[in-house]
């Protein structure tokens, strides 16, 4: 888990995350569960950016680290 990531967790906040990778999210999920404030199962999920499974209100702020270079749609690539 990248330091930002974590930090966030830390400090109480909501935290949640996408990864096509399985195993990355599993070991997210087991990381996460020492923190409270996070139901690892609904917060960390397998699924392509560009297909997130959130409702598009859900968040007030997105961080992506390291996401373009796994894009596979190259229009939605060049979009961002």
């Amino acid at each position: 888990m990248p330091v930002a990531e974590l930090e966030l967790l830390k400090s109480g906040a909501n935290v949640f995350g996408v990864d096509q990778n399985a195993e990355a999210i599993a070991q997210l999920r087991r990381l996460a569960t020492s923190f409270p404030q996070v139901d690892p199962a609904e917060s960390f999920k397998v699924a392509a950016v560009e297909e997130l499974p959130f409702a598009a209100t859900t968040f007030d702020l997105v961080i992506s680290s390291a996401v373009l270079h796994f894009a596979e749609n190259p229009i939605i690539s060049k979009r961002c």
